[in-house]
């Protein structure tokens, strides 16, 4: 992996395009190269190699017959004809007849797939995503390196009032939270360039750090953690998002000073867990790009197959980059490498929980539409859906 340890352009070289691939693809490679599956006992000749599968590189299929494993990124390089690309060359590939595991199959995801060479085609038999590591095992294989380096409020009264119940309750508790969470979007309608009420969303956030203010037990002993959604005011659409402008935010940081305005996505280190947070509408766009019908055969909650995604992906949003713009130079900041503890995944499908590789994943739900909200115990990964 390439470390990053100083700041980057935000407008990169072509290359940097080109290595945001390369860098997805060698880190899920290094971990199948661990995989019990896949990788071929170091010294011990004599163990049978009867449960093991050899991945082939896509160049050496040329000329090769016979039932091969490969994995690759897949694109569509062509209209209608779609290619499986790993570091060495491409391969057309048939899905038609392909069976599938959990999740979503859209382009730019990095897949396993067994079949045969037929007519220059690879036709493939079954695919699926690269198997997962234990995050305690990726994290003996690199004991030095710290990978952590690398509620919903609205404008309107009616928002505000029941946030304010929300906080009064927590200001009765014996223990206060030590963090609350504000996911975007912070207005009833996108910032985009017709919007032109920035003076009056000030003021509703001025009107929020009141509202904080007047619940002394928080303010003092809670941070205030702020994260942007797609459609909240900032420079663009294109991930990682920057965090709110501070013209709309000034007089709140000015009442509480324990705010915090993040990027988004946005990690936080609480004592030894990593809860990594993202505000994006994911389920509904990967649904879209799907290149293959979800499979039903595990389960059929878009939302698990959606955690079965991005952790089997080791990334937050593999959609194509014409879908979802990233900056190239930032890709790293969305990758979930190794698998974090935590994964709250803001979306505006229904609120869900589950458990996936090791990891806890939940979508709290809208505050603004519904009142639903999530009180999350990390001592305990304990997650508790809640509602007014």
């Amino acid at each position: 992996m390439d470390w990053h340890v100083s700041n980057l352009p935000v407008h990169g070289e072509a290359s940097a395009k080109i290595q945001v691939y390369r860098e997805r693809f060698r880190l899920l490679l290094q971990r199948v190269s661990r995989s019990e599956y896949f990788s071929s006992p170091a010294f011990d000749a004599e163990i049978s190699q009867s449960n093991k599968y050899e991945i082939s590189s896509i160049q050496s299929l040329i000329g090769l017959t016979g039932t091969k494993w490969v994995m690759g990124l897949i694109s569509q390089m062509e209209d209608g004809h779609f290619y499986l690309e790993d570091l060495s060359a491409s391969v057309e590939v048939d899905l038609s007849k392909a069976k599938i595991t959990t999740g979503f199959f859209t382009e730019n995801t990095i897949l396993f797939a067994e079949g045969e060479m037929h007519n220059g085609i690879f036709q493939v038999i079954t695919c699926g995503f690269p198997p997962l590591e234990n995050r305690d095992n990726t994290l003996k294989v690199h004991p030095e390196d710290d990978f952590f380096g690398c509620g919903r409020p609205d404008k309107r009264k009616k928002v505000l009032g029941k946030l304010e119940t929300v906080l009064d309750r927590f200001e009765r508790v014996k223990i206060v939270p030590s963090l609350l969470v504000f996911m975007g979007s912070f207005c009833s309608r996108p910032c985009n360039l017709s919007f032109c009420s920035y003076s009056s969303l000030r003021q509703q956030f001025g009107k929020l750090g009141r509202i904080i203010g007047n619940h002394p037990r928080l303010k003092e002993s809670s941070r205030f953690l702020f994260i942007p959604s797609p459609g909240d005011a900032g420079p663009s659409t294109v991930l990682p998002r920057c965090s709110l402008p501070n013209y709309l935010t000034e007089e709140l940081r000015g009442i509480i000073p324990n705010a915090i305005f993040s990027s988004n996505p946005c990690r936080v280190k609480f004592y030894n867990q990593d809860i990594v947070f993202f505000r994006q509408d994911v389920v509904y766009r990967m649904s879209r790009s799907c290149l293959i019908s979800l499979s039903s055969e595990e389960t059929n909650d878009p939302f698990e197959d959606l955690d079965s995604t991005i952790i089997h992906q080791s990334h937050l949003c593999p959609l194509p980059l014409m879908e979802q713009p990233i900056i190239w130079n930032y890709d790293h900041c969305l990758q979930l490498y190794p698998t974090p503890h935590t994964i709250v995944l803001g979306d505006k499908s229904e609120r869900k929980v589950c458990k996936f590789g090791g990891a806890t994943c939940f979508n709290p739900g809208s505050f603004s539409t519904d009142s639903t909200f999530v009180a999350y115990r990390p001592s305990t990964q304990k997650v508790e859906l809640s509602a007014l």
